[in-house]
C-alpha cells in the first residue's frame, strides 16, 4: 500500500519535473499569440556596411492587413541623409512588398490599387512590409529586405564600437540567428543583448543564436579593429576599455542566468532520483502477512483519536472524525452525557479523564458551560454577538480552540510511531525550492527584468517547476518517506483490514455480533477511521436492538460541523474590509516586426 501511494507521488513529481524542463525551453506563452516570426540577419562589415533580413513570419487568425519591419531611426530609399541612417536598397514577400520612408513617402510595385491603398492606410513611416487587403490568412509569410547602414561609430583610432539594435518593440521572435561575416577586418569582441543567446565562430564568422520574447531586446556590440566604411565617426578615448566595462554586468548576467538555469534544471532531474532513494532509505516497510478483512478490533487499548491521527490518511494530522469518535467514546465511557435537543446540543461533564486529549475535549465544553451544562446553541449565540460587535480576538481564539480539537497534531505521539527523517529531508527540500523560488521572483520583478541579457522567464518556469514538485513531496503523508517503528505498520495494515471490514455490509451481515457493547466499540472505531455511515447503515440493518448513540452520534457531526463553518463566516464578516493598489539598449535601429 504505501509502496504504491510512494510510487505514485514520485511519478507525478517525475511529470511535473519533464513539463517544467519542456516549458523552459518551449514558451507556452507562444501558444496564444496571434503572430510570431522566426529571423534572419545577415551583417557584413562593408563599405557600407550591409544587412540582410529574412522574416518568416506566422499567422495564426485573420486579422493582418500588413506584416511589416520597422525602425526608430530615419529609413530612406535612393537617399542620403547627414545623420544616422537606414537605407533601403531591395525588399522582396510571399505578396506585395512596401517601403515607407522616414517622410511616410510610399515605394514599392502593387498588383492592385487596393494593395497600394492598403499600405498606403496601414503602413506608417520608416518601415518595410507585406501587404494583403483582405487580411493574411492562417499561415507562413517571408518578408526579405536588404540594407545599407550608416551608423554612429565611436573610434580612438586604434578600435571601432558598433552597437546595432536590430530590434526593440515586436511580436515574439521563436528563433533568431544572426550572421556577422568581419569583411577585411577583425572582429575582436562581440557582446549580443537578448534574453536568450549562445556565440559560435566558425568559418571566420561570429554566429549569435537565441530567442527573444515579445518586445524584448534584440542588439548586438561590436568591437572591431578600424576598416573601410561609411558612417558617422566619433572620437571617444579608450573605445576598447569602456566597450568592456559597459558590457561586464550584462555579460555577467548572463552567465549567470545560464548557470541558474542548468543550476535548476540539474536540481528537476535529480528531484524524483532522490526521492526514490529516500524512499528506499527511509520509508520502505519490511512486509507482514495481514488478511484483507479483519472482524475484530486490532487494538482496543488505542485510544480512537490515535487510531485517527495515526492510522487514516497522514499519519501527522488528524481531522475532525477523532473528535466525533473521542467524543461518543467518553460518553460510552460515561465520562460525559449527551443530550440532543431541537437546534440545540447539551454536554455535562460527569467526571474528568486523564488522557490529555481526552482532557483537552472535556476542557472545552467546560469553559464554554453555563451553569455545569455545553450548549452549543448558547455558543453560538456568543459568537453572533462577538460578529456583531466585531471582537475579532475572541472569535480567533475560539476558532484556534476548535481546530486545535478538530485538526489534532501531537508531535510526540507520531515520533513515538514513526522513524521521520526521510520526512524532514523532503520538508527541507520544500523550503529551500519556496526559498529560491521567492527569492528569483522578487528578483525579476524589481530587478533583473530591466537587464536585456537575462533569461527570466526559464529560470521563473523551472524555480516554479521545482517550487511545485518539491511541495507535492514535502505535502505527502508522513509515512511515506517515513518508516513505522517497532511492529506498528502490521498494527497499520490490521486497521486497515479492519475499515475494510466495517465498509462491507456483506461482511458485516455475516460476523454481525448479538452483543450490545460490540456495536457501540464498532460505532466509536468506524467513527475514527471515517467509515461511521457505513457502521450506521449496518446497524440499522442487522442490529436487534436500537442503539441511541447512532442518533447522538449524527447530531454531534451535523451540529459540530454547522458551528465550525458558522465561525468561519461570522470571523470573515467581522473582519474589517479594505482594498488595496498597484500603483543596455543604446544601440542604433531599433523598432522591429509585426502585424496590424
Amino acid at each position: 500500500m504505501e509502496s504504491r501511494k510512494a510510487g505514485i507521488i514520485i511519478a507525478v513529481v517525475a511529470a511535473i519535473s519533464l513539463l517544467g524542463l519542456f516549458l523552459s525551453e518551449f514558451d507556452i506563452r507562444l501558444l496564444f499569440k496571434p503572430l510570431t516570426a522566426d529571423v534572419y540577419y545577415r551583417i557584413t562589415l562593408s563599405k557600407p556596411i550591409e544587412l540582410s533580413e529574412s522574416y518568416t513570419f506566422h499567422v495564426k487568425d485573420r486579422r493582418f492587413h500588413v506584416l511589416f519591419r520597422n525602425w526608430e531611426v530615419p529609413l530612406t530609399f535612393k537617399e542620403k541623409l547627414s545623420e544616422p541612417f537606414v537605407e533601403v536598397v531591395e525588399t522582396e514577400g510571399t505578396s506585395d512588398s512596401y517601403i515607407k520612408d522616414y517622410r511616410g513617402r510610399l515605394y514599392g510595385k502593387f498588383s492592385s490599387n487596393r494593395s497600394k491603398a492598403t499600405a498606403l492606410s496601414y503602413g506608417k513611416p520608416n518601415e518595410v512590409g507585406i501587404v494583403d487587403p483582405d487580411t493574411f490568412p492562417p499561415g507562413d509569410y517571408k518578408l526579405k529586405a536588404k540594407y545599407n547602414l550608416y551608423l554612429p561609430i565611436h573610434t580612438d583610432g586604434r578600435f571601432y564600437h558598433l552597437n546595432l539594435k536590430l530590434a526593440r518593440f515586436h511580436v515574439p521572435y521563436r528563433n533568431v540567428v544572426i550572421e556577422i561575416d568581419p569583411g577585411k577586418t577583425q572582429i575582436l569582441e562581440v557582446f549580443p543583448h537578448m534574453k536568450e543567446f549562445s556565440v559560435e565562430r566558425r568559418d571566420g564568422k561570429v554566429f549569435v543564436r537565441g530567442r527573444a520574447p515579445q518586445n524584448s531586446l534584440v542588439e548586438v556590440e561590436l568591437l572591431t579593429l578600424p576598416f573601410s566604411t561609411y558612417g558617422f565617426p566619433r572620437h571617444v578615448s579608450d573605445v576598447k576599455g569602456k566597450t568592456e566595462r559597459a558590457n561586464r554586468i550584462p555579460m555577467l548576467l548572463h552567465t549567470l542566468s545560464n548557470a541558474l538555469t542548468l543550476f535548476l534544471k540539474t536540481l528537476l532531474i535529480l528531484l524524483p532520483l532522490s526521492l526514490v532513494f529516500i524512499y528506499l532509505k527511509y520509508g520502505k516497510e519490511k512486509e507482514f502477512t495481514v488478511p484483507e478483512f479483519l472482524s475484530f478490533i486490532p487494538n482496543p487499548k488505542r485510544k480512537p483519536y490515535e487510531v485517527n491521527l495515526l492510522f487514516t490518511g497522514d499519519a501527522a494530522h488528524g481531522d475532525e472524525n477523532g473528535f466525533y469518535a473521542t467524543v461518543l467514546d467518553l460518553m460510552r465511557r460515561g465520562f460525559i452525557t449527551i443530550k440532543p435537543e431541537m437546534n440545540d446540543l447539551l454536554i455535562e461533564v460527569l467526571k474528568e479523564p486523564e488522557d490529555p486529549y481526552e482532557k483537552k475535549v472535556t476542557d472545552f465544553f467546560k469553559r464554554h458551560s453555563i451553569n455545569g451544562i455545553f450548549s452549543l446553541k448558547a455558543l453560538k449565540n456568543r459568537v453572533e454577538w462577538a460578529k456583531n460587535e466585531r471582537n475579532i480576538a475572541y472569535l480567533k481564539s475560539l476558532e484556534t480552540e476548535l481546530n486545535s480539537l478538530l485538526k489534532y497534531e501531537n508531535e510526540e505521539l507520531v515520533n513515538r510511531h514513526l522513524n521521520l527523517k526521510g520526512v524532514k529531508i523532503a520538508d527541507t527540500f520544500g523550503m529551500l525550492s519556496f526559498f529560491l523560488f521567492i527569492v528569483i521572483s522578487f528578483s525579476l520583478l524589481f530587478f533583473l527584468r530591466f537587464f536585456s541579457t537575462f533569461n527570466g522567464y526559464s529560470v521563473f518556469v523551472l524555480s516554479l517547476t521545482l517550487f511545485i514538485a518539491s511541495l507535492i513531496a514535502a505535502a505527502s503523508p508522513a509515512q511515506i518517506f517515513g518508516r513505522w517503528k517497532k511492529n506498528y505498520y502490521m498494527e497499520k495494515l490490521q486497521w486497515e483490514a479492519f475499515r475494510k471490514f466495517l465498509s462491507d455490509l456483506a461482511l458485516i451481515k455475516r460476523y454481525a455480533p448479538e452483543d450490545v457493547v460490540i456495536w457501540k466499540e464498532w460505532l466509536v472505531y468506524g467513527t475514527a477511521l471515517g467509515v461511521a455511515k457505513k457502521v450506521e447503515e449496518a446497524l440499522k440493518k442487522f442490529a436487534k436492538v436500537e442503539i441511541p448513540e447512532v442518533r447522538t452520534l449524527k447530531a454531534v457531526r451535523g451540529s459540530f460541523s454547522s458551528f465550525s463553518s458558522t465561525l468561519s463566516s461570522s470571523i470573515s464578516q467581522a473582519s474589517p474590509s479594505g482594498s488595496s493598489g498597484f500603483g543596455s539598449g543604446g544601440g542604433f535601429g531599433g523598432g522591429g516586426a509585426g502585424g496590424r
